[in-house]
């Protein structure tokens, strides 16, 4: 069973940090999430905020996990990983060298 690495970055950290709590809720050693990376998070002071967070941030970990969420990481993944690729050498990353060789990163 394949565990994940998830990277998170700006206003989807809410929702990486709701993945994160409902793994590790299933208990017996079966959390599918093996580490979380936070990149650019909200201020502490809007995760805290009545209002922000709640509602929407499982209203959008439930369209990502869901068929929306599947759909959405299959074409990511279409083409070798192209769509993946390009949006992480430029949002997360800053050069397709720091990514390395081959594809293995995205499995």
């Amino acid at each position: 069973r394949a565990r994940w690495h998830v990277v998170a970055n700006g206003g989807c950290v809410p929702i990486a940090l709701e993945l994160g709590r409902r793994s590790c809720e299933r208990g017996g050693g079966g959390s599918r999430v093996a580490s979380l990376v936070l990149s650019a998070p909200p201020g502490r002071a809007f995760l805290e905020a009545e209002g922000n967070g709640g509602d929407e941030v499982a209203r959008s970990y439930r369209t990502l996990s869901g068929v929306v969420g599947s759909a959405f990481w299959r074409y990511s993944l279409f083409n070798g990983g192209a769509f993946v690729r390009s949006f992480s050498v430029k949002n997360l990353f800053g050069s397709a060298a720091a990514l390395g060789e081959g594809d293995s990163w995205t499995r």
